[in-house]
């Protein structure tokens, strides 16, 4: 005999098999960790996460903290991601060099050839960049910078903030500047 709560449990599984057309999965499985890992790294959230694995937002916070192992995988998944993307701005913000392989027309005839091209540095992922990491310099409050007193001009702000720009890549020594290229690249 069928007793009231897991009939009602069957019910509302059937229910939301009906809603999304797919098979509801509430129990926790170790091969899920692989998948959680994957979407991570490309980047999903919480929510995506929670939909591709066919479970609930609920449910997915629970096997966070009940599964250690499901925990870490979405964390080194998510990690790898914004890396990536920690990256990507900082190359954007100092302007990159890459080879593109590009075909000419050469006497009726396709010819490869590899050309070198050159992203400039991106004025808009600097400030980006210096406002998260160097925050009591770039503060944001409508206030200037602490180095900057009571300028009469906006040309003479610009030049006191290119100033204090170039100071503080003056300041780093060339193996710094490999160092941090080294690992951007």
């Amino acid at each position: 005999m069928v007793t009231q709560s897991k009939a009602s449990k069957a019910s509302k599984v059937t229910r939301r098999v009906r809603l999304t057309g797919r098979a509801v999965v509430d129990e926790y499985r170790p091969d899920l960790l692989q998948v959680a890992h994957s979407m991570c790294r490309l980047g999903a959230t919480d929510m995506e996460l929670a939909d591709g694995l066919g479970i609930c937002l609920r449910t997915l916070y629970k096997w966070k903290n009940i599964h250690h192992e499901f925990n870490l995988a979405m964390q080194v998944g998510k990690e790898e991601a914004d890396s990536r993307v920690t990256r990507a701005l900082y190359q954007r913000a100092v302007g990159y060099t890459f080879n593109e392989l590009q075909y000419f027309n050469v006497n009726k005839e396709l010819v490869p050839k590899t050309v070198r091209k050159h992203i400039p540095p991106d004025v808009t992922a600097q400030i980006f960049w210096l406002k998260n990491r160097r925050r009591h310099d770039w503060r944001q409050d409508g206030n200037l910078p602490r180095e900057i007193e009571s300028p009469a001009t906006l040309a003479n702000v610009e030049t006191q903030l290119l100033a204090k720009l170039f100071g503080i890549i003056e300041r780093h020594s060339a193996a710094e500047v490999r160092q941090i290229e080294g690992r951007a690249g």
